[in-house]
């Protein structure tokens, strides 16, 4: 396969992207209808998030890893899109979690009704050993034992110290390969880690307690034995972020097919790691953040995805450009980082075209079983009804999984009957409007992607921050040959001069996301501008 940073990736939350029977729920036959947009766009390959998720259940885990549920679609709907995208030279990836089954998965429906073999594909001990009932561990039907969850209800962790669940794991990576799936995003990568020699089933249920070298082990043996015979595949790791696995994971870095996905760069406005809280992001957090990615990954020649947003978070549009009036140049400005930056860069869904949070006004219209829970427990806290809203309203992973905005009709185009998720504000933003417009942030995501694609600086070129004493001022140089990048992206809402690095005769604007840039030596940046100077 072509070099990872080579490819741009669009990211589809499956259950909201495009619903071709009028149920309210997007399917497989609704991507195969759209791929004309995306080859328009631009990108190298799709992402697809839900495909092996029971739709009717609010857990991130799989229901099977071999069939697909009816309401999205079949396994022929699939190979059909997989055909239809490789026409169009469009990759397919399909993004699952390795720690955990959901609770309808059949190996947990055997192990839950007494079979000892499919007992051993969870991490389970017997009830008595769980006084207290602590949390993490639930009872196995009427058998006794106990099973671990460290996330969600509805969800059990895999014994991957059982030979049996690696064999059957490289036999669910060979069966896709054989579909043509091309990229695996894994998640929870690092959860597989549990230390069972501890003998205690809160060490083990303990994250502190995870040991990376056996997640490093795992992850090598299904590289020699299944990815190694598969060139063409590309394997991306979500990882946790604390330095132990920085540091053993090397092994597995060093590896052409495997890639890391860490979103550190979205907790700068979480207060104390807490999520459930209302504070301003620091843009100097997410500078720095960014910034020692950018560096650290190209000291250890170790790739990363880059994004900004994914179904488990808000929109990055309204939690860093903090005036709604900006946020057409906004959107440029964050397209123009995520596409010019150091690495492996991943669309989401709607970004293109600038979606926003949903404008919604009760806890009724969430369906995201933790931002109800968020919000109960905040009342719980003494927040007023007023204030517990307020901070879910911008937490809610239900933010980034409304409905794709596709035109200014009903329910906007998404379906022709109510969907599953309130939509947003699809009368304001929408494809259909978008794709026809010049200044659009379509037009801008489709120009970058073709900048990107023809740019060894963008793809291969070293990573050099600068103007870090600026304040809100983000800006990097790619150098690749005798060729400079200045990237300039500025998060003020006010103008701010800087000094270029160059004699403006010997620079040109590449791509600008104000239509109109006349270089000075002293340049004066405008709120929100973003721009791209050869040099």
């Amino acid at each position: 396969m072509e070099k990872a940073v080579e490819k741009v990736t669009y990211e589809i939350y499956l259950k909201s992207f495009y619903d071709s029977n009028n149920d309210g729920i997007g399917d497989l036959v609704g991507i195969t209808t759209k791929l004309n947009y995306l080859a328009r766009l631009g990108v190298d390959a799709i992402m697809i998030d839900g495909l092996l998720v029971d739709p009717q259940q609010d857990v991130n885990a799989s229901s099977s890893f071999y069939e697909i549920n009816p309401v999205y679609g079949t396994l022929a709907d699939f190979d059909q899109l997989v055909t239809r995208a490789h026409q169009l030279d469009i990759e397919v990836g399909i993004k699952f979690s390795i720690n955990h089954t959901a609770l309808t998965h059949p190996w947990f429906q055997r192990a839950q009704a007494g079979d000892i073999k499919y007992q051993n594909y969870y991490l389970i001990c017997p009830q008595n050993q769980v006084t207290g009932a602590h949390h993490h561990w639930l009872p196995l039907g009427t058998t006794q034992q106990a099973y671990l969850h460290v996330g969600n209800v509805g969800e059990a962790d895999l014994n991957w110290r059982n030979p049996d669940v690696i064999t059957e794991f490289k036999q669910i990576f060979e069966f896709w390969i054989e579909h043509q799936v091309s990229i695996f995003q894994l998640q929870d990568v690092e959860l597989i880690g549990k230390d069972m020699q501890l003998n205690s089933p809160t060490r083990i249920a303990d994250l502190s307690t995870l040991r990376q070298q056996l997640v490093v082990e795992y992850l090598d043996l299904l590289d020699n034995e299944v990815f190694q015979r598969f060139p063409q595949v590309l394997v991306i790791i979500e990882q946790l972020t604390h330095a132990s696995a920085r540091t053993s994971f090397k092994k597995i870095w060093a590896k052409p097919n495997f890639v890391t996905y860490s979103d550190t760069h979205l907790l700068v406005d979480y207060q104390k790691d807490d999520r459930w809280t209302l504070v301003p992001y620091d843009f100097e957090d997410l500078r720095h953040v960014i910034h020692s990615g950018g560096v650290a990954h190209q000291a250890v020649l170790r790739q990363s995805v880059l994004f900004w947003d994914n179904p488990e978070q808000s929109r990055a549009l309204n939690r860093f450009i903090l005036q709604p009036e900006y946020y057409k140049d906004g959107a440029k400005l964050l397209g123009m980082i995520l596409l010019a930056g150091q690495g492996v860069p991943m669309i989401y869904m709607g970004e293109e075209i600038g979606m926003e949070d949903p404008s919604y006004t009760h806890i009724g219209q969430y369906r995201d079983l933790e931002t109800q829970e968020a919000y109960a427990n905040l009342l719980v806290k003494g927040y007023t009804a007023e204030r517990a809203f307020a901070v879910v309203h911008n937490r809610s992973s239900d933010n980034t999984r409304i409905p794709m905005q596709w035109e200014a009709s009903e329910f906007g185009g998404f379906s022709n009957v109510e969907p599953w998720l309130t939509p947003g504000e699809y009368e304001q933003t929408n494809v259909s409007y978008e794709i026809e417009k010049d200044d659009s942030v379509f037009t801008f995501y489709r120009n970058m992607i073709a900048l990107r694609k023809q740019s060894r600086s963008l793809q291969y070129g070293e990573y050099q921050p600068a103007y870090e004493q600026t304040p809100e001022l983000f800006a990097f140089i790619r150098h690749y040959g005798n060729e400079n990048l200045l990237i300039l992206a500025h998060f003020g809402s006010e103008d701010a001069t800087i000094e270029l690095p160059a004699d403006t005769d010997d620079c040109e604007v590449l791509l600008s996301n104000y239509f109109t840039t006349e270089l000075t030596q002293k340049y004066r940046l405008r709120p929100y501008e973003a721009l791209i100077i050869k040099y």
